[in-house]
């Protein structure tokens, strides 16, 4: 539940091609994904339906223009050379925006977890020890196929914001972002315990007087499902994060600092055609 939260916040900053068209879909999307991970009844569909389309019309009232705040500023960092201050600053404002929408949503989240039965957590608990499965493939590769892999996967996602690098900037990328294959293990297994720790938890807390604090928590706290070791190595890596990306901010060339404008003016036109949207029916 907390990745649709995620998703709802992204698909209004997301890059991707059709960002209005995906938006007027969302709710579509919200109950498909749901129903995947819990095996959805119909109410529990329309609920989910009419909480996504309630989430949207608060967010035209009170969040896109935050939104189309935090875009300009970060284009107008990267044009002018973010420091790592400025990396810091719009990280963290970007957490802050999906505080607003969890709270903002918190209580239909806390409704709909409510009316989730034990048979339905358990479905989900299936779902995703089966895509967790799959994702544990993905490490069998022998060190060096892994780093390849990594490296052309993040330069192919790097190049739809940037545009396309020279073959010294993929050097200095592929330095940048060094793959440490034991971290990165660690990192999925920390989530997968932690995963684990919020099925088990959703079937206990719901019979206590706690399960909204429950649900609060999880939500508004990255951190509450992990525990001391695991928040460690999460701290550790959110910090590699940002200096990653404050060095890659580093090496962009003038042209692809206006590649990357392009793309958030884009956005930020997609965003303008969001507000002048009818609400849903």
């Amino acid at each position: 539940m907390k990745k649709i939260t995620i998703l709802l916040l992204i698909c209004s900053l997301s890059g991707c091609i059709g960002l209005h068209m995906l938006y007027t879909r969302m709710h579509i999307y919200a109950v498909n994904k749901l129903d995947d991970n819990f095996n959805l009844t119909r109410p529990q569909k329309e609920f989910i339906r009419n909480s996504v389309i309630s989430y949207q019309v608060w967010q035209k009232k009170s969040e896109l223009n935050l939104y189309r705040g935090f875009l300009n500023d970060v284009k107008e960092a990267v044009n002018r050379g973010a420091t790592p201050d400025d990396v810091n600053l719009l990280w963290n404002r970007l957490f802050q925006l999906y505080d607003r929408s969890a709270r903002f949503m918190m209580p239909d989240i806390i409704t709909f977890m409510k009316k989730l039965d034990k048979s339905q957590i358990e479905f989900y608990m299936k779902k995703r020890s089966e895509s967790d499965r799959k994702k544990r493939l993905f490490f069998d590769y022998p060190d060096d196929e892994y780093s390849a892999l990594s490296h052309a996967s993040q330069i192919r996602r790097l190049e739809k914001y940037f545009g396309p690098f020279s073959d010294s900037q993929i050097i200095i990328i592929k330095r940048i972002y060094d793959y440490d294959k034991t971290l990165a293990v660690k990192l999925m297994e920390d989530d997968i315990n932690a995963r684990k720790r919020f099925s088990h938890q959703m079937i206990y807390m719901r019979n206590n007087g706690y399960f909204e604090t429950w649900v609060r928590t999880v939500f508004l706290d990255f951190n509450a499902l992990y525990d001391g070791d695991e928040i460690k190595r999460r701290e550790i890596y959110q910090e590699k994060q940002k200096r990653r990306l404050y060095e890659l901010l580093k090496i962009l060339t003038p042209g692809q600092k206006v590649f990357f404008s392009s793309k958030v003016d884009e956005l930020i036109s997609e965003i303008e055609k969001i507000e002048g949207d009818q609400p849903q029916l």
